[in-house]
């Protein structure tokens, strides 16, 4: 576990969620070069929890930068037949909507270096996010880029839905205590290149 960067006494809240972003982006990027065979394994823990826990729609993500790259996986899921999209975040819009997604999709350009199915693809409500991340703990807790898409979309997608949410990362992603407060949204479990990791039971987050 990397815990150096979880101490954020005499910070704001936001000031700790900046140090430990800028620490773990510099990390995440050291650790896809160090471990080229991720992509691949992570396909393994993912189709390892579709066989325990059978998927219904899926979302998964283009990776962007040193994100951990789910492609394999998410071509994995199509092969058993899985219903898969794609986040769309248009004109920067606050909830991400869904596309559907297959390999050879005709994608186009987004917001910050985003991909994704064009205007003309369905669109999907799905059951399960495979969700990027900066940083993760073992409690669900998530460290995003700051821009609050996914809390903001896992908010709106629970009122109604039983969603069940995964941060996808590297091992070396984990930190003792991710800084938040109850409008992140938790996430039910991480998938990394070795072990899958369901959160604890206990929430800290707005009934």
């Amino acid at each position: 576990m990397n815990s150096t960067a979880s101490d954020t006494s005499g910070e704001t809240l936001e000031a700790a969620k900046a140090r430990v972003r800028q620490e773990f982006l510099d990390r995440r990027a050291s650790l896809k070069a160090a471990e080229p065979d991720a992509g691949n394994q992570i396909k393994d823990q993912v189709l390892s929890l579709h066989k325990d826990q059978l998927f219904g729609k899926t979302a998964g993500y283009v990776a962007i930068g040193d994100e951990l790259d789910i492609g394999l996986a998410m071509s994995a899921l199509y092969r058993r037949e899985t219903v898969l999209c794609l986040p769309v975040n248009e004109a920067q819009a606050s909830v991400l909507s869904f596309r559907a997604w297959e390999p050879g999709s005709v994608m186009i350009g987004g917001p910050f270096g985003t991909r994704f199915p064009e205007a003309n693809a369905e669109a999907v409500s799905p059951d399960v996010l495979l969700v990027p991340l900066v940083a993760f703990d073992c409690s669900g807790h998530r460290l995003g880029y700051g821009k609050g898409f996914y809390d903001i979309t896992l908010a709106e997608l629970r009122k109604d839905n039983s969603i069940a949410a995964y941060g996808v990362a590297y091992d070396g992603q984990e930190i003792e205590s991710v800084p938040h407060d109850v409008f992140d949204a938790r996430l039910d479990g991480i998938i990394t290149p070795s072990r899958i990791i369901l959160s604890d039971s206990e929430s800290d987050e707005p009934a």
